[in-house]
């Protein structure tokens, strides 16, 4: 037997205790992606079913989602052809931040827990921007900053806490711990990016324009607040900020962030 390697009803090297492997075990070791979690186990359940051709009402959202997401992907991976060509404005404010747009989507594809846990019918999932930074290999403010684009532009949809389960959140705060100087991580859903959310986000972008915002680095709350609302603002910055946001916040007021720290869009 490899050490550390068990397979079913194998025994442990060292303290000979008899380790049973179930089905869903075994995939999620073949996935080797989170293995042990409720995601990887809600994944391995999902390829079970789909590869032995099963359907039932859950089975039938997860589908949907999905599909989502992968349309979404696909529509992103094109961008340079069709968001391009469609929405001109819109291309030009985010191209160099597709890609985390993308990740956000394939991140989510990998975390769609039940329906019971969706909100207004969409699979919900979190992320924080340090965990982001490793995967996407881009800096923490740039993965901060794009999210607060993307919900700007009705991408992406930030959570608040209370349309947030229980059992959800107790996870977020079990990862920020005592660390108070951390907020706790966002929760997002992902709409589908069709004509109209993509129409939407072009209107917002010539919005966003016409108040001197033309690129993500320009991009504040007292900003947001200026040009939709304070209400809209709500909507994007829905938890208290950090000691660390704070900070950079009032620093982009005091004209001392400025656009090459960011890596702008332009």
């Amino acid at each position: 037997m490899t050490k550390d390697v068990y397979r079913c009803y194998s025994k442990d090297a060292e303290k000979h205790t008899v380790h049973g492997l179930n089905i869903f075990d075994l995939i999620e070791i073949r996935e080797g992606v989170e293995i042990g979690t409720v995601y990887s186990m809600n994944n391995a359940r999902r390829r079970l079913t789909s590869d032995l051709g099963i359907v039932y009402s859950e089975r039938q959202w997860e589908i949907l989602q999905e599909e989502k997401y992968e349309k979404n992907m696909d529509i992103l991976q094109r961008a340079d052809v069709e968001i391009q060509r469609d929405f001109p404005n819109l291309f030009s404010f985010i191209k160099s931040y597709l890609p985390l747009l993308e990740h956000l989507n394939d991140w989510g594809v990998k975390h769609i827990l039940e329906k019971e846990h969706s909100f207004k019918g969409e699979n919900i999932f979190f992320q924080s921007t340090t965990h982001m930074e490793k995967i996407v290999g881009r800096d923490q403010t740039i993965c901060s900053r794009a999210i607060n684009m993307f919900t700007v532009l009705g991408l992406i949809q930030k959570l608040r806490e209370e349309d947030i389960p229980n059992s959800l959140m107790s996870v977020a705060k079990a990862i920020r711990g005592g660390r108070n100087e951390f907020r706790l991580v966002n929760f997002f859903s992902i709409p589908v990016l069709n004509h109209q959310i993509l129409s939407e986000a072009e209107e917002r972008v010539e919005r966003l324009s016409e108040h001197g915002i033309t690129s993500m680095s320009l991009i504040s709350k007292k900003k947001v607040e200026l040009c939709f609302s304070e209400a809209f603002a709500k909507k994007v910055y829905v938890n208290p900020m950090s000691i660390w946001e704070q900070l950079l916040e009032e620093s982009l007021e005091r004209h001392l962030y400025y656009d090459y720290d960011l890596e702008p869009a332009d």
